[in-house]
Formats: structure tokens, sequence, C-alpha cells
């Protein structure tokens, strides 16, 4: 899982803010899901 959320943030890194707020925008449900996971994940760890 580590390595999921290092590919994430490299990904994230590559948007300008501008670009990650209109993906926020799009996305937003998305988020959220994949934030429960995460913390689901981050629980069990």
């Amino acid at each position: 899982q580590q390595c999921v959320g290092q590919l994430l943030q490299n990904a994230i890194k590559r948007f300008d803010s501008k670009t990650y707020e209109e993906l926020v925008m799009e996305n937003k449900q998305a988020l959220i899901d994949i934030n429960e996971e995460w913390s689901a994940i981050s629980t069990r760890n």
C-alpha cells in the first residue's frame, strides 16, 4: 500500500495547482472514496 501511496503522491506532484483543483472538482466523489479506503488501510497498519 505504501508503494501505491508513493505513486499517487508522485502523480499529484506532476499537476500544477490549477489542474489539480480542476481534477478535485471533477472527481470529488472518487477522491472521497479513495480517502475512505486509504483511511481503512492506514487503520489496519
